[in-house]
């Protein structure tokens, strides 16, 4: 009998690299019992596109603030980062949001699966477009039921810098409860700034990781 971690690792690797699954490789987004929009899970096809590349490089580059760490973003740097770190990555798989359209307007995935694969972590929850209010909202919500119900998992969980205040609140209308929140410092080297647990002495931390959780249905 296949077990739940057996059975989500092969259905992420089925769908990243565009093989026949029990799964569509897209979900329907809906909002008052219509279709809004569309989340297409980003395969080892569409990261050939430079379009694509392009497209997540911006992205990044202008929500720096709100990631861990921040750095110079390149095309190179991201396309490496899609291949080895979301396409090769046992456990973790992105989507793109299209609208009716088909236009690329933000994406959002899963990462950090348990040992047993009964939760994770919602991961890279990014507004590309400012447009088409309230769709974020409606998107996660798709996400979390196809969480559920395609995956099996129990639970879901986030960490978010607590002064990310509108991000905080689409979460919590998503249903996510405040968890705690974490003390961060900040570190610096020739290339890179990032956010770390680990205390510096005598330094006050300047910001804080907000943890959030949801039990699934």
């Amino acid at each position: 009998m296949i077990n739940n971690s057996e059975k989500v690792r092969k259905l992420l690797f089925a769908l990243k690299n565009a093989q026949p699954c029990a799964s569509s490789p897209t979900i329907p987004v809906m909002r008052d019992g219509t279709v809004i929009a569309t989340l297409k899970v980003l395969t080892k096809i569409d990261i050939r596109d430079q379009k694509i590349i392009r497209l997540l490089s911006s992205w990044r580059e202008k929500n720096q603030r709100w990631f861990p760490s921040q750095f110079r973003v390149t095309i190179r740097g991201t396309a490496r980062w899609a291949k080895k770190l979301v396409i090769e990555k046992e456990d973790r798989i992105l989507f793109f949001l299209l609208d009716l359209h088909g236009k690329l307007i933000g994406h959002m995935g899963l990462y950090r699966f348990s040992t047993n694969y009964l939760s994770c972590e919602i991961d890279n929850v990014i507004r590309g477009a400012r447009i088409y209010p309230g769709i974020m909202t409606d998107a996660l919500k798709a996400l979390l039921g196809w969480t559920q119900k395609t995956l099996g998992l129990k639970k879901v969980t986030l960490r978010l810098f607590s002064d990310n205040t509108s991000a905080i609140k689409l979460y919590a209308r998503c249903g996510f409860k405040l968890s705690h929140t974490i003390p961060v410092w900040r570190y610096k080297d020739a290339h890179t700034t990032w956010w770390d647990e680990k205390e510096i002495p005598k330094v006050k931390p300047k910001r804080f990781f907000t943890i959030m959780k949801k039990k699934l249905p």
